[in-house]
């Protein structure tokens, strides 16, 4: 005889996308005098807004501004268990990956955490204010940048010799 119940199945932590999990005799049942056979449940896990994982690690992008990069500072990012900080040193720059170990995903059978990589991407302002122009092309001139009319730097000598090579072999 055929029926449909529900059945309640504890999910272990860390468990992965595609893992299965087998019930013992809460399967269809065998012919007549034989033991029922085993369901599996397979587990499908939904993908996480902010992180992205990987086995029992975790990897997220977080927007850092450029004098967070160019001067060091302390920031906060989200965790699976609230917040933890991380230290930018001064010089910090985009694609920079900083490891939070054991601020990842538990990992199956409570072996462990897995680690939280947090990659930095320096945020460009799009829209400044005249001051903060201002600053910006002072620091430029800091560095030996020229800068024209467009506030484009000047071709370097570098690209100039490229413009040159491009033009001979055309």
């Amino acid at each position: 005889m055929r029926r449909i119940r529900k059945i309640n199945v504890k999910i272990p932590q860390g468990v992965d996308d595609g893992q299965q999990i087998k019930l013992r005799g809460e399967g269809d049942a065998a012919p007549p005098g034989g033991e029922p056979g085993d369901l599996y449940v397979s587990l499908y896990v939904k993908p996480h807004p902010l992180f992205k994982r990987v086995n029992s690690d975790l990897f997220m992008d977080i927007p850092i501004t450029i004098t967070q990069a160019s001067l060091g500072s302390e920031i906060e990012v989200p965790t699976l268990n609230g917040r933890a900080k991380i230290k930018l040193p001064a010089g910090t720059q985009s694609g920079s990956i900083f490891r939070l170990k054991g601020k990842g995903m538990p990992r199956l059978h409570g072996m462990g955490l897995g680690d939280l990589h947090v990659k930095a991407n320096i945020k460009t302002p799009t829209s400044l204010t005249a001051k903060q122009k201002q600053l910006l092309e002072e620091l430029a001139a800091t560095f030996g940048e020229k800068r024209t009319q467009a506030g484009k730097s000047e071709k370097t000598i570098i690209d100039k010799i490229v413009d040159e090579v491009k033009s001979a072999v055309q």
